[in-house]
């Protein structure tokens, strides 16, 4: 992925402005990571990626808009350390559709947002931390295809809370201290109409994954999954972002000078001139009837597509 200059405290505030979601309405990498440890931790939110609306693939359920949030868990028992001694944080992604405040996106916002001064997810990439307790479950537990899972809920309720905790011999409030972000931050909005034409661009620029995968039961497949899913979301072929991965963007036409349409010089016609039953006196010159001078050209100014080299 290339580094881009982007400026994502700007782009938490044009998403909040687009959508504050403290106003919902009521209703509905590289090596293998091993399952994050159950228990306490400490986490921040690396990615918070709108992937557009899907199509379901239970017909139980109707098709949605689906958002993906990855939790940096950077606790000290849930770090992982690499072939070369290097430690890094375990991961958490959280995939759920968006919903209204008392849907479990609305919840989730409501967890995160204890400080109560964010008003989106993409506020709070990289600058919140929490703490939260790390819950296990087995899906076809004993058989060939068990697989556990992690999660960031128990019982239907998030575990997240503030990095604070009491001390019960001093009853005094303790901050925990969060690492910072060890990975880079990441936010794309998907039709979000606080962002410009090419802050959108650039943020779909940067879920590119080069390459393909290179074993496994998807072996020859592409790693870009992410801007796949967003590219097959319903809807996606009349958007916005695909008229700006074609090149059609608004911002740049603003730049471009009205192009001064080009006068066609006047052809010459004469008046008809009835034919005398005389001659004309030899001292009556017979008018010329000249062509107008062409308009010249204007100067055009060079149409310059923003953003382009």
């Amino acid at each position: 992925m290339s580094e881009l200059n982007i400026d994502y405290d700007a782009i938490g505030n044009a998403a909040a402005e687009a959508e504050d979601q403290t106003q919902m309405k009521e209703g509905g990498g590289g090596f293998d990571r091993p399952v994050p440890a159950e228990g306490r931790c400490t986490l921040r939110l690396q990615q918070y990626i709108e992937l557009g609306k899907q199509k379901s693939n239970n017909p139980k359920y109707k098709d949605s808009e689906q958002v993906m949030l990855r939790f940096e868990v950077n606790s000290p028992k849930h770090m992982i350390e690499l072939p070369d001694g290097t430690k890094v944080p375990n991961t958490i992604t959280v995939r759920l559709p968006k919903g209204g405040k008392t849907s479990k996106y609305g919840r989730l916002f409501i967890a995160l947002n204890y400080s109560g001064k964010h008003k989106h997810f993409a506020q709070m990439v990289g600058k919140a931390g929490w703490l939260a307790d790390i819950t296990h479950n087995i899906v076809n537990p004993g058989t060939k295809e068990e697989k556990t899972y992690a999660n960031l809920d128990k019982n239907k309720a998030w575990t997240f809370s503030a990095p604070v905790f009491e001390n019960p011999a001093t009853g005094e409030t303790v901050a925990v201290p969060v690492p910072e972000l060890d990975g880079s931050p990441q936010v794309f909005l998907y039709e979000n109409a606080g962002l410009g034409d090419t802050d959108y661009k650039a943020l779909w620029d940067t879920l590119f994954i080069e390459g393909e995968q290179e074993s496994g039961p998807n072996a020859g497949k592409s790693k870009n999954w992410i801007q796949d899913s967003i590219s097959a979301s319903i809807g996606f072929s009349t958007s916005r972002l695909a008229q700006l991965i074609e090149g059609n963007s608004a911002e740049s036409l603003e730049d471009i000078p009205v192009e001064a349409k080009e006068e066609k010089p006047k052809k010459a016609t004469k008046k008809a001139v009835k034919e005398p039953e005389e001659a004309p006196a030899p001292d009556v010159p017979v008018e010329e009837v000249k062509a107008p001078e062409p308009v010249p050209e204007d100067d055009i100014d060079p149409l310059v597509a923003a953003g382009l080299a």
